[in-house]
C-alpha cells in the first residue's frame, strides 16, 4: 500500500531538504527577534505587576456595571464588592477577567511593532477603550449564560469568549500596524 501512495509537493520538499535546511527555515531575523524580545518584556512585566496591585476599585466598578446591565435586562442583581449576584448565582470578577490582560496584550503588540508616535499611542488608547467596552459585554454574556444554564455553561462560555477576545486584540493590532488582515486570512 505504502509504495502506491503518491507524495505531495510538500512531502517531497521536506524529504529533499535536510534537517539543517529545516532549521534554517525556522531561524528568526534580527527584526523578528527584536519584536519578540520587546513583546515579551512589554507583556510579562505589566501582567505580573497587575497581580500585585490592589484592583478592588476597578473590579468593583466592573461588578457594579454588570449588575446594572443585568438589572436593566430584568434580572434581579446586585454587586457586593467585586462579586455580582444575579438570581442567587454569585460571579466573582477577578483581575484576569477585568479586561486588563487583553489591554496589556494589545499594549505589548502595539509598542513592540514599529509604529510611529503619536499614532501608536492614539491607536493603543482607542484599542484599549474598545477592549474595555467589549470586555463588559463579554462578561455580561458569560454571566447571563450562568444565570440561564448554570456553572458548567458559564465555564464553557468563558473559555470560548476568551478566544474571541484574543481575536479582537489581534485584529486591533493588525489594524494599528497596517497589516492587511483580509489578504492575510485568504493566504
Amino acid at each position: 500500500m505504502e509504495r502506491n501512495r503518491r507524495r505531495t509537493g510538500g512531502e517531497k520538499a521536506l524529504k529533499k531538504r535536510g534537517t539543517g535546511e529545516r532549521r534554517e527555515w525556522l531561524k528568526l531575523g534580527k527584526e523578528e527577534k527584536e519584536f519578540l524580545l520587546k513583546f515579551a518584556v512589554l507583556f510579562i512585566i505589566p501582567y505580573v505587576f497587575i497581580h500585585f496591585l490592589s484592583l478592588d476599585f476597578l473590579l468593583g466598578f466592573i461588578a457594579e456595571r454588570e449588575a446594572s446591565f443585568l438589572n436593566a435586562l430584568g434580572y434581579e442583581s446586585k454587586n457586593i464588592g467585586q462579586i455580582v449576584v444575579s438570581n442567587g448565582n454569585p460571579f466573582k470578577i477577578i483581575p484576569d477577567c477585568s479586561g486588563l490582560v487583553m489591554i496589556i496584550l494589545l499594549f505589548a503588540l502595539v509598542y513592540a511593532t514599529n509604529i510611529k508616535e503619536p499614532r501608536r499611542t492614539e491607536l493603543f488608547l482607542l484599542g484599549a477603550l474598545v477592549l474595555f467596552i467589549f470586555n463588559l459585554f463579554r462578561l455580561l454574556l458569560t454571566i447571563l449564560t450562568g444565570v440561564w444554564y448554570g456553572p458548567v455553561a458559564t465555564e464553557v462560555t468563558h473559555f470560548i469568549l476568551w478566544f474571541v477576545d484574543a481575536a479582537v486584540v489581534l485584529l486591533l493590532w493588525a489594524w494599528a500596524a497596517g497589516i492587511p488582515v483580509r489578504k492575510t486570512i485568504q493566504s
